[in-house]
């Protein structure tokens, strides 16, 4: 491989990564030893993952579970027989 032997500075082949450390001659595989900010690392330093997709899901699930149990409660409500018929039509 010929990427090794030019003794130039690049950037790294593994996404958002903060330090490389570059594999021996003849391996394809870089690793990172520390991501950039915001990012964490997966599968021993092969990918950096983002932290802010894990956030943006546990906010959807966050809005689902209430949106749920806010319709739960509507419907309930809406279920229930009328007991004051006169308030009703006078309000």
């Amino acid at each position: 491989d010929t990427r090794y032997h030019h003794k130039r500075c690049r950037r790294c082949e593994v996404e958002c990564c903060k330090t490389c450390v570059p594999g021996q001659p003849g391996e394809e595989m870089e690793l990172c030893s520390e991501c950039m900010p915001g990012y964490f690392l997966r599968q021993k330093g092969k990918k950096c993952g983002s932290i802010g997709k894990y956030m943006l899901g546990t906010i959807i699930a966050v809005l689902v579970i209430i949106t749920l149990v806010f319709l739960c409660w509507y419907v309930n409500l809406a279920c229930r027989p009328i007991v004051n018929d006169g308030g009703l039509r006078k309000a």
